[in-house]
């Protein structure tokens, strides 16, 4: 449906209208009317300033939060200057921070704006997940160069699982991700709450080249998971655990 487009007027907001005119904008950047949008947040932001900076909508999420869903440059550059310098960190109902959401959209710009503001690259939400597994799982490595390169922890686990970003690289046979972790440090035995290494995830799923980086990096490939399974035992087929043994003979000779 199409949005009546008003201007806004700080006499006569209330706290309802105020999360209308919030609803309104997010409305636009869905539709991709990004210039529109942008427009009217500029009119705000001397106007009714709390648009960028205070105003949640259902989730949580402010202007921000949209703003780096849709990688909406200008108008995160409006939040971050008009709000605290807490508000770049801002979380929603789930706890995602505005650095998360850009990882996971995969805007890289946003994500280098909102560090240069002090993005915190090691926030962690809800579940335990931190931008880095976002990059990791959508095969983003430039986003995960850049939060190493900020100074986040190559190798996180989840409050669920246990998973590392390494786990969710290799699980989807993002080898520049696994290779770029392997490089800045990422832990490469670390098992999950079944006892799984990234290992077993590699396996299990035929990502032999993976799984060769790891075996090169020193994987542990004798280690069990809480069925007493090796990694090589959860390979799809004869021909991949051939495959993988021969990694393991060639970095023992």
């Amino acid at each position: 449906y199409k949005l009546e487009i008003i201007s806004w007027n700080r006499e006569k907001m209330s706290v309802s209208q105020s999360l209308a005119n919030l609803e309104q904008a997010v409305q636009l950047l869905h539709n991709g009317q990004l210039e529109l949008c942008t427009k009217l947040v500029e009119q705000a932001k001397t106007a009714q300033p709390e648009l960028l900076t205070s105003s949640r909508d259902s989730s949580g999420r402010g202007l921000l939060h949209w703003a780096c869903v849709k990688g909406a440059e200008r108008i995160v550059e409006l939040a971050l200057t008009t709000g605290s310098p807490e508000t770049v960190d801002s979380t929603d109902d789930q706890d995602w921070t505005p650095l998360m959401l850009a990882a996971s959209a995969g805007h890289l710009a946003v994500a280098r704006r909102l560090l240069g503001a002090g993005a915190n690259p090691d926030a962690s939400n809800a579940t335990g997940q931190r931008a880095l597994h976002y990059a990791a799982s959508k095969n983003r490595p430039e986003f995960a160069r850049l939060l190493l390169d900020a100074g986040a922890d190559a190798g996180p686990r989840d409050a669920t699982s246990g998973v590392t970003p390494l786990h969710r690289s290799c699980a989807q046979g993002h080898t520049a991700v696994t290779s770029l972790l392997l490089s800045r440090g990422a832990p490469v035995n670390v098992s999950d709450s079944v006892g799984n290494t990234p290992l077993h995830f590699a396996c299990e799923e035929g990502r032999l080249e993976d799984a060769r980086l790891l075996i090169e990096a020193g994987a542990n490939v004798s280690h069990i998971n809480k069925e007493e399974k090796t990694a090589f035992d959860l390979a799809p087929s004869p021909a991949d655990k051939r495959q993988l043994e021969l990694f393991a003979q060639n970095v023992n000779q």
